[in-house]
């Protein structure tokens, strides 16, 4: 077996230079910025845990984006554009939006997918259960009081039907009991709902999947890695895309790798997808057998061509800049 490299030796291997910049204050990181003469700067972190928001304030770049860390705009005029594709940014709405960064949109998605954890796709469970078991493996804080009633209206809509859901915070027991509070709140028995919190590793974790047929994509936060993991396992994700960016990540997921069918516009099509998916084991075994290698011939897999498409638009823009800078025509 060949040995792993540690994540943060290969990423650096793939770079020209790398600076560590956890010991230096924001002014000092936007001083090396400048003096490494960076034309482009991309955020990665959005308004999550340990950004450096506070750095693309400063604006030591003349060019800033933000992508993939963050479902939606960080609110900053100082970050230019925001990348995305046209689910996510659909060009209805324009290039100029209210309080937020213009978007680039790439052609042919704007996420990438790898999946290092060997692990096969494990046979349908409801061929052996005799029932559909839903799933989500979303964190709990996904799980709105929306996403709540939508996923309460599928088992409803699907009689037998049983939903897993898998955390690690569900090992408290107020916290399974209050999610299950919810579930009874909406009308669904609680024998109806699975929870499981254990994962010891991301193959413990995908092998979960054995256990689910369809997975339920959350609402208004829709999921990423968790969609991806669910697709890569053969199975299928019903995904509700709203007016909000963070609510369409899935759809354009989804639509990266063809199975925009799979997208719901409205509660009432989520439901209804959920439930036309149910009628046919035959078509849930051939999408547990097709999906990995349908993931891997998308551009979803095939990183080349995003980073490609990247590139272009990012190239685009920067020329832009110069010849407004230069008074040049376009």
């Amino acid at each position: 077996m060949i040995p792993r490299i540690p994540r943060q030796k290969k990423i650096k291997s793939l770079f020209d230079e790398w600076r560590d910049i956890h010991q230096l204050n924001s002014e000092e990181v936007c001083n090396l910025i400048v003096r490494d003469k960076i034309d482009i700067l991309i955020d990665l972190n959005g308004h999550t845990a340990l950004n450096s928001l506070e750095i693309f304030s400063m604006k030591p770049a003349p060019l800033q984006v933000s992508w993939l860390g963050y479902p939606n705009t960080t609110g900053l005029k100082q970050i230019d554009f925001i990348v995305g594709d046209e689910i996510v940014d659909p060009s209805e709405l324009g290039t100029n939006y209210i309080g937020r960064s213009k978007p680039l949109r790439l052609t042919h998605g704007y996420h990438c997918y790898h999946q290092d954890a060997e692990i096969e796709v494990a046979d349908l469970p409801a061929e052996k259960n005799g029932f559909i078991t839903f799933g989500s493996f979303n964190a709990l804080t996904k799980l709105s009081n929306k996403t709540i009633e939508l996923w309460s209206s599928v088992l409803n809509a699907v009689p037998h039907s049983k939903l897993l859901l898998k955390r690690s915070p569900l090992n408290e027991e107020p916290v399974r009991r209050k999610l299950l509070s919810r579930f009874q709140d909406a009308g669904v028995e609680v024998d109806r709902i699975a929870l499981e919190w254990e994962m010891n590793s991301t193959a413990d974790h995908l092998a979960k999947y054995k256990n689910v047929d369809i997975a339920l994509d959350s609402y208004p936060y829709s999921g990423t890695t968790t969609t991806c993991d669910a697709l890569w396992m053969g199975v299928p994700v019903v995904s509700l895309c709203g007016e909000n960016r963070s609510s369409r990540v899935s759809a354009s997921i989804l639509y990266q790798i063809g199975k925009s069918e799979w997208v719901a516009d409205s509660e009432a099509s989520f439901v209804r997808i959920s439930k036309d998916i149910c009628k046919s084991i035959e078509g849930l075994k051939d999408a547990r057998r097709s999906l990995r290698n349908k993931i891997i011939k998308s551009s979803l897999y095939q990183e080349n061509i995003v980073s490609k498409n990247l590139e272009e638009v990012l190239q685009s823009e920067w020329q832009r800049l110069c010849r407004e800078k230069n008074n040049l025509p376009g």
